[in-house]
This record gives structure tokens, C-alpha cells and sequence, in this order.
């Protein structure tokens, strides 16, 4: 087993809710892109979870996130994968995020940039869109560009 299948069995295990297409409105080296993906993760928590939710107290309510960096042509535009998984009233947090989502990304971190978002209802959608995600991921120039989202917590 490579290390692809493993990190794709592992995203399967845990079940995420939600595969998450991000297209920025120009190229974005892969530092660039984390950096508009944190100011993204800070924005939706907040209108999630209120202007408290970096408190320890609240850590267990926060939605993780795994982002992939998707590797195009130098002349593309950068897009980044994402698979969510939200542990805390589900239901409730997945169908504000799916309605305040989008305008935030366009509107507050990635101007002129599009979301799309698509429910993961089945263990086969949950493959597929681990198998999308993870495509570039271990390659030998792209090791460094996926994400846990909670390597944005408690830093500026």
C-alpha cells in the first residue's frame, strides 16, 4: 500500500460531510494559498461558532478540514480540495456553512475566486472525492501543500 491509499483510507475512516472545491481568481503560490485558506477557516468558524470559538473550551465544536493543493500548468489558476468533517450538531452546521460559504469566499478572502461545495452522502461520494483530492498529493514537488486545519489554531 503507497502512501496515497493509506491517506485515502484514512479520510474514508473518518467520514466527511462535505467535499469542498476552491478556485482562486489568479496562480497562488502554495504559501499564498494557506494563507488565504487560514483567513477562509477564521472567517467561516466565526460566523459558525461566534467570535469566541479559538477558546480551548470550544475546540471540540470546530470542523476539521483537510486541504489538498491541487498542482496545475504554471499558467492556471490555483484550485485547493478540501474534504469537512463536522462533529458537533451536524445537520445544523453543514447547512449554515453550505449557505454562508460561498459569499465569504468570494466576497471576504478570495475576490473574483469561486467555492463549490457538494454533500458527501455515501461511503462511495466519500471515496471518489478522497481519490480527487489526494491526486496530487504525494508527489514528490507537492509534499508540503495539504492541510489540517488545525495547523491554523493559535497562530496570527
Amino acid at each position: 500500500m503507497d502512501e496515497r491509499e493509506i491517506l485515502v483510507n484514512q479520510l474514508v475512516t473518518l467520514k466527511p460531510q462535505l467535499f469542498l472545491t476552491f478556485q482562486f481568481n489568479n496562480f497562488f503560490s502554495a504559501i499564498s494559498g494557506r494563507r488565504v485558506l487560514k483567513q477562509f477557516d477564521r472567517r467561516m468558524s466565526d460566523i459558525l461558532y461566534g467570535r469566541r470559538f479559538y477558546k480551548p473550551h470550544n475546540d471540540y465544536k470546530r470542523f476539521v478540514a483537510y486541504f489538498f493543493h491541487e498542482v496545475g500548468k504554471l499558467s492556471s489558476k490555483s484550485n485547493w480540495h478540501s474534504l469537512l468533517l463536522f462533529t458537533y450538531q451536524p445537520n445544523e452546521m453543514i447547512s449554515k456553512f453550505m449557505e454562508t460559504a460561498p459569499a465569504t469566499w468570494r466576497q471576504k478572502c478570495c475576490p473574483g475566486g469561486t467555492l463549490k461545495i457538494m454533500a458527501l452522502d455515501n461511503e462511495e461520494s466519500i471515496i471518489k472525492a478522497s481519490i480527487y483530492s489526494t491526486k496530487d498529493s504525494t508527489k514528490d514537488h507537492n509534499n508540503d501543500n495539504w492541510i489540517l486545519n488545525y495547523e491554523f489554531r493559535n497562530t496570527k
